[in-house]
């Protein structure tokens, strides 16, 4: 009898090894092409838009695809990551700010603070796998993102909790990004389009109905 159980392990092996391969170096990509922080925006529009794809089921050639992705998504993707730059650069002002103000004024400006953050950051987090899924305009992306961040709260707290511990992890390890940006924006990725069907479920104005998918016609 045909011994067959060595081979498939070892396909399974080659093919873990394989998709942990192209995590880290998609994450290493984003990781490097995010350098000058101006172009973390567009930069993590491409990381989304590869891992859409990976989510399709395709496996596309990666660094002609993210910089294709990356010019794509350039208008867009500046204005939404100058907008996530400005509410990180916040967050130490409004920590100066709280200290500065009488105990009682400090926390309710503080928790205030964190709290817009927060919404912020969750609608920022929902735009980029919008964007790169649905073609609409820029200004329709932010309001959708905005009620998905709202009214899915508890999508929005799990996305929440993979980014802050994406940053806790970033600032015991800073080499982090490098290896699991891949892997968290798959996962939120994945938490941003299960929302987005249960939204479209019922008859809300977040449900992007009419709204064109972007179309995939590259080689490979």
């Amino acid at each position: 009898m045909e011994q067959t159980g060595p081979s498939i392990l070892e396909g399974r092996l080659y093919i873990a090894a394989q998709r942990i391969t192209r995590v880290v170096l998609l994450s290493a990509l984003w990781g490097l092409i995010s350098v000058p922080l101006v172009t973390i925006g567009p930069a993590t529009a491409a990381l989304f838009a590869v891992v859409r794809r990976w989510h399709l089921g395709e496996d596309p050639a990666l660094v002609p695809n993210f910089l294709r992705y990356f010019r794509e998504n350039l208008r867009q993707g500046l204005a939404s990551g100058f907008i996530l730059l400005v509410t990180a650069a916040l967050l130490p002002v409004n920590l100066v700010l709280t200290d500065a103000l009488a105990p009682r004024d400090g926390s309710a400006f503080g928790l205030v603070a964190v709290v817009v953050s927060m919404v912020v950051l969750a609608g920022v987090i929902y735009h980029f796998p919008l964007m790169v899924t649905y073609d609409m305009p820029w200004w329709r992306l932010v309001r959708v993102a905005f009620m998905l961040a709202i009214g899915r709260p508890s999508t929005t707290v799990l996305c929440l909790i993979l980014i802050v511990g994406t940053a806790a992890l970033t600032y015991a390890v800073p080499v982090a990004p490098l290896f699991v940006s891949g892997l968290v924006a798959s996962g939120v990725y994945r938490l941003s389009m299960r929302a987005v069907e249960q939204v479209g479920s019922r008859p809300t104005p977040a449900t992007p109905t009419g709204v064109r998918l972007h179309a995939e016609v590259v080689p490979s």
